[in-house]
């Protein structure tokens, strides 16, 4: 079974809660209308948050009066994102599909947003490409999609990296490490706790630089 298929549960949104919080998703949702804007988009649009997660942008922008719908494999993410949404969130329409087949339905938007490093999970850089194409596949012509992604160059500098980090009763340690002949990072964290026994958990994300972002999209259809 592959790590994406069991990682995103509430222990995830518990313990990576620091990252994705209401002060950096108003700064995300916010930078997002922006480009939009930017590139002659003008709201109110019809835009797809794919691999939407627990809805924290779909329900930014939702707010903002764009019409949204969220893709994500995770059933339990989605649950968390209907009561972010039930909460004040907005309207979203909610979908459980693999990021490379969305749902049919959705067609002729004028935005796709892939964020928050969501894009690489996969072995193969074939199913990276397919998930592109299933962007351009629900596009519009003219449509733009937005993908928010960590840079190759950035990570290999960095090299092995540890830290630790406090979330209440639990420590956090961190591992994070690049493997240049996978063009992999990988994350392992050990979660310690006074009262179980630690918990380990990692995940693997390729990254591309920009040369091959730039490759990639024309095979995909996009510009």
């Amino acid at each position: 079974m592959a790590w994406w298929e069991t990682f995103f549960d509430a222990t995830y949104r518990r313990l990576w809660a620091a990252r994705t919080g209401e002060e950096q998703t108003r700064a995300d949702v916010e930078g997002i209308e922006r480009m939009l804007v930017a590139h002659g988009l003008e709201p109110p649009l019809r835009v797809l948050d794919l691999a939407c997660g627990d809805g924290r942008i779909a329900c930014g922008l939702a707010r903002r009066g764009h019409d949204v719908a969220g893709v994500d494999l995770a059933a339990d993410q989605l649950a968390a994102a209907q009561v972010r949404a039930e909460a004040g969130g907005g309207e979203v329409a909610w979908f459980r599909a693999d990021v490379r087949q969305p749902p049919p339905q959705l067609a002729e938007l004028d935005a796709v947003v892939l964020w928050f490093s969501s894009f690489g999970y996969f072995d193969e850089t074939a199913d990276d490409l397919r998930v592109l194409e299933a962007a351009r596949r629900v596009l519009r012509p003219g449509g733009l999609l937005l993908l928010d992604t960590q840079h190759r160059d950035r990570v290999a500098r960095a090299g092995l990296r540890r830290d630790w980090e406090q979330v209440g009763e639990e420590t956090l340690l961190r591992e994070l490490s690049f493997d240049p002949a996978r063009g992999r990072v990988t994350e392992r964290v050990t979660i310690v706790r006074p009262d179980a026994p630690p918990e380990e958990r990692s995940f693997s994300v390729r990254v591309y630089t920009a040369t091959e972002l730039v490759a990639l999209a024309p095979a995909a259809g996009l510009v």
